[in-house]
């Protein structure tokens, strides 16, 4: 094999390993991107989760104090009948 052969062949090589070098920078650039995307929605998913959890609390909260009266006189009226009735339980 001549030297312009050997020589060819090294450039050839050289070349292929470039072209391989910039495939493999594109595929982590790619990475990179899929990557940061996938932190955006988990940090997203962690905000809706956050504003869900906001909404249970203040329904809860609502419904707490809108049934507590109710449940306080139903309370009562449980009372009294019991207190009326002619056997005690």
């Amino acid at each position: 094999m001549s030297e312009i052969q050997k020589q060819q062949e090294v450039d050839q090589k050289n070349y292929q390993f470039r072209i391989r070098l910039e495939q493999l920078q594109e595929d982590q650039l790619a990475i990179r991107k899929e990557q940061r995307y996938i932190e955006e929605q988990q940090e997203e998913f962690f905000q809706l989760q956050q504003q869900e959890q906001a909404a249970y609390d203040f329904v809860l909260g609502t419904v707490k104090q809108r049934s507590e009266p109710f449940l306080k006189k139903e309370e009562m009226r449980v009372f009294i009948f019991l207190q009326k009735s002619p056997t005690r339980i």
